[in-house]
């Protein structure tokens, strides 16, 4: 932002009407000057600012990929479905007598069963909404 200043007998300071663009010094490299030419307005933005900000993108954009509740579904069931193989791998190589470690894997296979059932369903739901908004974008015709 510039002043122009004349000094006379009557002390009149003036605004210059025209604004010329600040530029970045040199030996300041933490902050960049970023001019607003209609205002006059200048912000000096530090590098931990930056980083900050990078970071905030950073966190919206991972919550973007994860926005559809149906893909959380399904991520967390094959969290669990592989948290649940690897229990059923330890409790075969564990010390366990075999009729109970038998009756044990048996009640997990049960349970990994029916969450693979559940998985298998969160992703048919998943496609057919995808199904749905192509249509509904005018590709009915291209899903056959």
């Amino acid at each position: 932002m510039g002043f122009n200043v004349n000094i006379t007998d009557n002390y009149q300071p003036q605004m210059a009407t025209s604004i010329s663009t600040v530029e970045k010094k040199q030996e300041d490299k933490t902050s960049d000057i970023v001019t607003e030419e209609k205002d006059g307005d200048s912000v000096s933005i530090s590098e931990e600012g930056k980083s900050k900000l990078n970071q905030m993108n950073a966190q919206k954009s991972e919550e973007k990929d994860d926005s559809s509740p149906i893909e959380k579904m399904i991520k967390e069931l094959q969290k669990k479905i592989q948290q649940l193989k690897k229990e059923i791998d330890d409790l075969k190589q564990s010390d366990t007598p075999d009729d109970q470690k038998k009756e044990q894997v048996a009640a997990k296979e049960n349970q990994l069963a029916m969450l693979q059932s559940q998985l298998s369903e969160a992703i048919t739901q998943k496609q057919k909404g995808e199904e749905t908004a192509l249509r509904a974008k005018g590709f009915k015709n291209s899903l056959t």
